[in-house]
């Protein structure tokens, strides 16, 4: 194990500027007690940016509602160079924390 060289306490309390997703959906489903929440990205054209707002959007509402929402891109008009991947995956640099989202991709 690497020796720390130095360190120093960070505010615990993290503000996130408005970067909102493009829709949250909160539905109520039959056979269901607690609502169903849908996460919506609309992009016009697939490109690098869409994934990272994907996430982005999906931690946000995990965060305030402890709850992962369904998400869903819509691209409305795909390129054949760029395509947007349907997952995202993150390592934290020691290796010790992973994350992966995965998304539907309805491409019109």
């Amino acid at each position: 194990m690497d020796a720390i060289r130095s360190w120093r306490a960070l505010q615990p309390e993290v503000v996130q500027p408005a970067q909102l997703p493009d829709g949250l959906i909160e539905a109520w489903l039959e056979g269901h007690e607690e609502p169903c929440y849908f996460l919506i990205e609309i992009a016009t054209y697939a490109d690098r940016r869409v994934q990272e707002q994907i996430v982005r959007g999906a931690l946000l509402s995990f965060v305030s509602r402890r709850v992962l929402p369904d998400a869903l891109v819509v691209v409305l008009h795909p390129r054949a160079r760029t395509d947007v991947r349907p997952a995202a995956e993150y390592l934290s640099r020691r290796g010790w924390t992973d994350l992966h989202v995965r998304w539907r991709l309805l491409k019109l």
